[in-house]
């Protein structure tokens, strides 16, 4: 075996066995153990019975056919849990493999990847029968295939890129987010292809955009054709009126059109009724952040969607425009209280996101690491200077493009919650991880000098 083999698989190996391990720790531990939460009875009722009613329902097909499958092997959830973390593992492994080929720095690509094994959005939500730890895989395995594709990937590499990202929206509709990310990523580290003078940039972008909103228009056209809905599912709707629902008063039904009004004011009468929860922060202003997010359950199924089934039925394409229409309707009515909602909720994703990260044992751990680094004498001088594409810049473009973008699709119709913000920041410790390493790997060289 040459030694340019060997450089290759070792790493590999090193990363199957903390596979290994991770896996026989999340049993040992019970997080194999499947945990039904509030979303698991809308996938687990998912009717397959014609096109009309799948396409109608309010949850895409792809996480209630991966729970079918599960079922094949038991009737139960029991296999869920370890088939999420088997997902996620072959997610990490193509990272892998992105990393290496763009870098070909395989030692350098294992770790990497490696430290997405101890991230939170898998250890926090594998067990869970729901979508998060699955659609975070599709995820980390989209930002893989378009490092692959920029190292020179052919046709299967750009077709499995297309096929993941169409797979990360019909698992969670916003994951429409990767539909941007791949021709993102394609520009951002075109300058990296070997090709590059010769290779057009503009025409990788457009080739790996087309391969990417292909199949969501063909998708959406079939909905219109089935159900006369233009989309990827009608859920947007309850989503966002838990937020701009918030917003309505009694002095804006007036201004409402007429189609609305009755939604509106039974809602309002649902809102001042015994049924209501009561929240810690309710006596805080309408826009305080607390007391918008705490409420935000409640007045989608509480306040808007029992008024809208009340007056339109149980349809969800029927209700979810109304709530759709309504939306929209009260951010025309009330667009600054919008604005300071999306500085506010963006103000907290930050939060989340760096709180969350020094919370977790390992990249606290990477954090604690880095000082002595930082405040050594020659750090300004060993990294100023340096202008080399390093694995460790490479994935901050990456994690910060990934990151960015999901949040930009959360944040207008909902609350930054812990599970979207861990999971939009999955790959956030890798270019940390990434640049120790890079830094040890240094040391023998700078210490001569």
């Amino acid at each position: 075996m040459d030694r340019r083999c060997r450089t290759a698989v070792w790493p590999l190996a090193i990363l199957l066995v903390q596979v290994v391990l991770v896996g026989g720790w999340l049993g040992a531990t019970g997080r194999l153990q499947p945990r039904t939460v509030n979303d698991t009875a809308g996938y687990d009722a998912f009717p397959w019975q014609s096109w009309k009613t799948a396409l109608s329902y309010y949850r895409t097909p792809a996480y209630p056919a991966f729970l079918r499958v599960c079922r094949v092997f038991a009737h139960d959830h029991r296999h869920v849990p370890a088939a999420h973390f088997a997902l996620y593992s072959a997610a990490v492994f193509v990272l892998y493999l992105g990393i290496g080929r763009i870098t070909a720095n395989y030692p350098a690509a294992c770790v990497g990847a490696s430290i997405l094994l101890y991230s939170r959005i898998l250890h926090g939500y594998v067990y869970n029968v729901a979508t998060d730890s699955v659609a975070a895989a599709v995820g980390i395995a989209v930002c893989g295939l378009a490092l692959w594709r920029v190292a020179g990937g052919g046709v299967v590499v750009v077709s499995c890129l297309a096929l993941a990202v169409m797979t990360g929206w019909l698992i969670r509709p916003a994951y429409l987010f990767l539909v941007l990310v791949a021709p993102a990523l394609t520009w951002l580290l075109h300058p990296l292809r070997s090709d590059a003078a010769t290779r057009s940039r503009w025409g990788e972008v457009a080739l790996v955009a087309a391969l990417s909103t292909g199949p969501l228009a063909a998708y959406s056209l079939l909905r219109y054709c089935v159900v006369e809905r233009f989309g990827v599912v009608s859920y947007g709707g309850h989503a966002q009126i838990g937020i701009c629902g918030q917003f309505l008063e009694e002095a804006d039904l007036p201004r409402l059109s007429a189609d609305l009004q009755p939604v509106a004011r039974l809602a309002l009468e649902n809102l001042s009724s015994e049924t209501f929860p009561k929240h810690r922060f309710d006596g805080e202003p309408r826009l305080h952040y607390s007391r918008m997010e705490e409420r935000f359950d409640a007045v989608i199924w509480y306040e808007f969607v029992p008024a809208a089934r009340q007056l339109l039925g149980d349809s969800s394409l029927e209700v979810d425009g109304a709530l759709r229409r309504l939306s929209a309707a009260l951010i025309r009515l009330h667009p600054e209280r919008y604005a300071v909602w999306i500085a506010k909720a963006t103000r907290q994703a930050a939060k989340k996101v760096l709180w969350d990260f020094a919370d977790n044992p390992v990249t606290l751990a990477l954090l604690i690491a880095a000082i002595p680094i930082v405040c050594g004498p020659k750090f300004l001088k060993r990294v100023l200077p340096s202008t080399a594409a390093s694995p460790s810049r490479i994935m901050l473009v990456v994690a910060t493009t990934y990151l960015v973008l999901n949040l930009m699709f959360i944040i207008p119709v909902c609350p930054p919650l812990g599970r979207f913000t861990d999971a939009a920041a999955v790959l956030l410790a890798a270019p940390l991880a990434l640049w120790l390493y890079g830094q040890v790997r240094a040391w023998p060289m700078a210490a001569p000098g």
